[in-house]
């Protein structure tokens, strides 16, 4: 009879004379698609004459032995007692610990898989595979706080799931409780005979076919838009989550004490929190799985770590698992078989050996062992090895033809088009009077101009149209390409005329450089100022200065008569700027002759607006040009009278000449330069696997327990 402890607190509770272990279960379960993470688990019943076993701390260890040899340890969550002296302990794997923890999240950029794990985790112990240590992530994931009480909500394991999705890796536990993410070996390492079944307690499930899986892409871009975040009272250590990631935090009233792409610890205020928000988008990648079936589609929608780098692969992993249909559930006698393994397994119906890879065990444990055992038929887990992760990047510009590397299957190509030029900004308006003049009189008044408007921007240039598309590679194939053709490029069969323009423009994640955005927004030139006030500003730069209303006065004595002579203005605007130039000179002033009843008036008028510097070219590949300028409108000129007290005879009255002037707006500027199309490509380069006996460090052939041959 095989012997099964119980370590707990340093006490062993084992199947001999003295303490015993009547019953238990042990159940393992492993998520082949890599999309769920179920933390093992093991309930057993022990017997005890010391209740101290009931002061137990969340999380204490407890072991798993059978005949001698430590199976696993667990990590406890309640102990219940259910007799005079037996009590049940329920313990989850290291995995249990996860589903209490909190996780920040947050925007990945290229950070490795080492070191999110190691993050989601902490202080978890946690192993990582070489394979997979370095691979780079891209995308999202939230804030995930649980409910430590009920023990639901989003955790740290939920993250770590997404994270294994991405991939696809498995989460195993070793004997020293110690997670380890790590590959799931395609290799057979059991046999199941006939004899370990019992046929009164099998069945087979077949699952309905599946005719494709669809897999969205997802991609997080900083857009610039405000977002408020918070507004109110915030007491000192305040967290504040987001629904959606944000960045550049700006606490107003408040201090920022600590923060995220998905949350922020505040101080002590009132006041608000702001930030800008990011555009989400996506692509959906489909792979047909199985064909000439009805429509049965399998989406995968919200694993915010695929991004172009891993998409093609999680879809051909996704097919690959839904193209294997049948299960088989029976009750063996286990042996070395594990969850996420790969075994020989005898099928009770058509009375022959398969392979098949086990989904989950449950084993009670008792002096015999049982276990219900659930196995995928012909399913192998995929290899990092040779997984289609998009590692290599290309850039493609001029023409030419591209070869895809030995071993590559895939290759995303994004196809950006030319940019378009900006167009030019309007001039600003000048202002005019017309002379005039005024017979047989000693007083009279000249008209106002009003300020002249600022010329209008012109209009930015279109980004270059965007297509991405996915295409399987065969072995021997080439892809001619072409860029800026007739402003489109060009990828085999591809244009990106097929595509679109995106005001965003299209975001690389993997050097961070955005392309084919649309151009710069122009700016309007100031309107000149009104009489008395200074020219409008663009951008920070000024307008210039205005001249304030006035009023003159002379006396002369003509035929002993003292004659009061006055001259009045409302004032002259200052010319408007333009985008690049600031305005620091003011108009003329007003020229005015007043010899004795023959005034002779010259309006001088406004300074000339000032003229814009050209839009900018676009900076980086199919972007479009900025919009050009508009130039600053002059300044309006108030109205001006002359009149004479007392009013002289008749006889005495003179003609009066006014005389106006022009001053134009400024000039508008050209539009930018918008920039030539490229092509990018991302692909995987696949590692060349060697497959074999498993050979010893001395050179002799490696053999398992039960003196079978390793073969990888």
């Amino acid at each position: 009879m095989a012997v099964n402890e119980i370590r707990y607190k340093g006490v062993s509770y084992a199947t001999d004379d003295d303490i015993k272990v009547p019953s238990g279960i042990l159940y393992e379960v492993k998520a082949l698609r890599s999309d769920s993470l179920e933390a093992n688990s093991l309930t057993v019943t022990v017997f005890s004459n010391d209740k101290a076993i009931m002061g137990f701390a969340k999380n204490d260890k407890v072991e798993y032995f059978r005949d001698g040899r430590r199976v696993g340890v667990y990590y406890l969550q309640t102990v219940e007692r259910v007799g005079s002296d037996a009590y049940t302990l329920s313990a989850l794997s290291a995995l249990g610990r996860l589903i209490t923890m909190r996780h920040v999240g947050g925007i990945y950029t290229g950070q490795t898989v080492a070191e999110v794990v190691s993050q989601i985790c902490a202080p978890v112990a946690v192993m990582i595979e070489s394979v997979y240590a370095s691979r780079k992530l891209y995308g999202y994931l939230p804030y995930s706080n649980p409910d430590k009480e009920k023990g639901n909500g989003r955790s740290a394991r939920d993250n770590l799931s997404q994270v294994l999705f991405a991939i696809g890796a498995s989460l195993g536990t070793d004997e020293n409780g110690v997670m380890r993410v790590e590959k799931l070996w395609d290799g057979v390492s059991a046999t199941i005979t006939a004899d370990q079944i019992n046929e009164d307690a099998c069945a087979t499930v077949y699952e309905t076919p599946v005719s494709a899986v669809e897999i969205t892409e997802h991609q997080w871009v900083k857009s610039g838009a405000d977002v408020s975040l918070f507004d109110g009272t915030a007491e000192e250590g305040t967290l504040v989550t987001f629904s959606e990631p944000a960045y550049n935090l700006v606490g107003n009233g408040v201090t920022v004490r600590e923060s995220g792409a998905n949350y922020a610890i505040l101080s002590a205020g009132t006041g608000t929190l702001t930030g800008k928000s990011y555009n989400h988008l996506t692509r959906i990648i489909r792979r047909t799985v199985t064909d000439g079936v009805e429509e049965n589609v399998v989406t995968v929608s919200d694993a915010t770590l695929v991004s172009l780098t891993n998409s093609v692969d999680v879809a051909k992993r996704m097919a690959d698992y839904y193209r294997h249909r049948e299960t088989i559930r029976v009750d063996v006698e286990p042996g070395t078989e594990r969850a996420g393994r790969v075994v020989q397994i005898f099928h009770p119906w058509d009375k022959e050996m398969v392979q098949a890879c086990v989904e989950s065990r449950e084993t009670v444990i008792s002096g015999i062992l049982n276990s219900q055992t659930s196995a995928l038929v012909g399913f192998k887990p995929a290899q990092p090895e040779a997984a289609e992760y998009f590692s290599e990047r290309v850039l493609l510009t001029g023409s030419g033809t591209w070869t895809p590397p030995e071993g590559a299957e895939a290759v995303t190509a994004v196809l950006i088009g030319d940019g378009q030029d900006g167009t030019a900004g309007q001039n600003g308006e000048g202002v005019g009077l017309t002379g005039q003049t005024i017979l047989n009189t000693c007083s009279g008044s000249f008209p106002s101009a009003p300020a002249g408007k600022g010329g209008k921007a012109g209009a930015p240039g279109s980004g270059g149209k965007i297509l991405q598309i996915t295409m399987d590679i065969i072995p021997g194939m080439s892809f001619s390409y072409a860029t800026s053709q007739n402003g489109e490029a060009v990828f085999g069969s591809h244009s990106s005329a097929e595509g679109s323009a995106s005001a965003s423009g299209y975001y690389d994640d993997v050097t961070g450089k955005t392309y084919a955005r649309q151009g710069a927004v122009g700016y309007d030139g100031g309107d000149g100022g009104a009489p008395g006030a200074s020219g409008g500003s663009v951008a920070g730069y000024k307008g210039g200065y205005g001249y304030k209303p006035a009023e003159y006065a002379m006396r002369m004595t003509e035929d002993n008569i003292r004659y009061t002579q006055t001259f009045k203005h409302q004032g002259i605007g200052g010319p408007g700027a333009a985008m690049g130039t600031e305005v620091t000179w003011g108009p003329s002033v007003f020229s005015v002759g007043l010899p004795t009843f023959i005034p002779n008036i010259e309006i001088k008028g406004s300074a000339p607006g000032a003229s814009a510097v050209p839009g900018a070219d676009g900076e980086n590949y199919g972007d479009g040009g900025g919009a050009g300028h508009g130039g600053g409108g002059a300044g309006g000129i108030g109205s001006c009278s002359i009149s004479m007290s007392p009013t002289p005879p008749s006889t005495q009255h003179q003609s009066i000449n006014f005389s106006g002037d022009l001053q134009r707006g400024g000039s508008g500027s050209k539009g930018g330069k918008g920039q030539p199309g490229c092509i990018i490509l991302f692909y995987g380069k696949k590692k060349t696997i060697k497959s074999g006996p498993l050979v010893q460090k001395g050179g002799g052939l490696f053999f398992d327990r039960l003196n079978k041959l390793f073969i990888v």
